[in-house]
């Protein structure tokens, strides 16, 4: 039997339940990509553009542009997972990993930029290797695989 008050206390507590759900969703929409989402997203394509110059298929404009952009990307990393709140966000993030990311992400995307100015897509492909090894890398891993 329902004691007075209980009611509420039960609608309070399942109304603080349901906003907790959202937490990580940054203002999106249920069925909206997240801002994280999104940047990933062009990052992955800015990878692509990159690619696709070392393969033939790409300028090298177009793959100075999507170096530069990976370097905004790594320096915009702070603003979409912010370090006080994204290990509590993602279950294999932590605090370690989201502090190294934006250095990590930046300064291998600075070397890719050097790299495609050779003109040399031998040194490009490497680059990106690097890049996706080290810069990505950093976060995008298991937790027992080491940094190297």
């Amino acid at each position: 039997m329902a004691q007075p008050g209980q009611p509420v206390l039960f609608v309070a507590a399942s109304a603080l339940v349901a906003l907790a759900g959202c937490a990580g969703t940054n203002g999106a929409k249920p069925g909206e990509p997240t801002a994280q989402a999104v940047s990933m997203k062009g990052a992955l394509a800015d990878v692509a553009r990159v690619r696709a110059y070392i393969y033939g298929s790409g300028s090298q404009a177009d793959a100075a542009a999507a170096a530069n952009q990976l370097d905004e990307f790594g320096k915009g990393l702070p603003t979409l997972f912010p370090p006080k709140s994204a290990p509590n966000e993602y279950v294999d993030m932590s605090p370690e990993r989201v502090r190294a990311a934006p250095q990590a992400v930046t300064a291998a995307a600075q070397a890719l930029s050097t790299a495609i100015t050779t003109g040399e897509r031998a040194q490009v492909a490497k680059a990106l290797e690097t890049m996706e090894r080290n810069g990505c890398g950093v976060c995008h891993r298991p937790a027992a695989v080491p940094h190297t």
